[in-house]
């Protein structure tokens, strides 16, 4: 399993923005935008370091580690090309970073 960190994810079509957050774990609000969040993970609250079995990620074998996120169900001002992504690990919680391996976009 992994340990999710508190992370917002946000996407923008310039470097300056607007930015639209995507992914927000740690606001206790289900991303039913993401493949944890179908699964149920956040219903009842989003914990700093939340255990998350492999079972529940994206990805197949090894490899299934992924929080798969559909950012054009949420991103404004609608479905289209987003060719900036912001990370930030807020304060709170455990207090550590959060950590992120890759980031993949699929069709």
């Amino acid at each position: 399993m992994i340990s999710l960190d508190w992370v917002i994810v946000e996407v923008s079509k310039n470097a300056g923005g607007p930015w639209t957050p995507v992914f927000n774990w740690g606001d206790n609000i289900v991303d039913s935008n993401t493949n944890i969040g179908q699964a149920g993970y956040g219903a009842a609250g989003e914990a700093d370091n939340q255990q998350i079995p492999f079972s529940a990620l994206y990805g197949s074998g090894s490899l299934q580690t992924g929080v798969a996120i559909d950012v054009d169900a949420v991103a404004l001002p609608g479905p289209g090309i987003y060719r900036w992504v912001r990370i930030r690990s807020p304060l709170g919680g455990d207090n550590d970073s959060a950590e992120v391996d890759a980031i993949e976009v699929l069709p």
